[in-house]
This record gives C-alpha cells, sequence and structure tokens, in this order.
C-alpha cells in the first residue's frame, strides 16, 4: 500500500521553486534513519518530531505531531 502524501510547493525569493512531499505512514522501512539534525522547534500548531538527514535530497522525520488547524 502507497502512503498517503501532502505536498507543499512555493516560489522562492530566488525565483526558484520549493517543492516538497510528506509521506504519511507509521513504519520505518529500515533501522537507519539517516544523521540526527535535532527536533523541530514549536513555534506554533503543536508541531513536533526528530529530523534525521537520510540523503542529499531525502529528510525522515520521526515522530511528526501537528494539530492541523495552521495554514
Amino acid at each position: 500500500m502507497i502512503p498517503p502524501t501532502l505536498s507543499y510547493n512555493r516560489k522562492l525569493n530566488n525565483g526558484h521553486d520549493f517543492t516538497a512531499t510528506l509521506a504519511l505512514t507509521d513504519r520505518v522501512n529500515s533501522a537507519y534513519l539517516g544523521k540526527s539534525l535535532g527536533k523541530l522547534s514549536e513555534y506554533h500548531h503543536g508541531v513536533s518530531g526528530e529530523v534525521f538527514a537520510v540523503d542529499s535530497r531525502t529528510l525522515h522525520i520521526k515522530d511528526f505531531t501537528y494539530d492541523g488547524q495552521g495554514p
């Protein structure tokens, strides 16, 4: 089964496009999550989780939470 995803697209100030896709899953296929980059800062909407750099283009966010009330 393919997990549901959320996509975010934005034009940056330098004219480049930024796209992020988040796969929503409760399973990890491997014990190695990547290099730990630290925890997300909770400024608004109950955002939390720990960020890992899997490779040069992929971030893994472990235990991601969000209240769903923001934009």
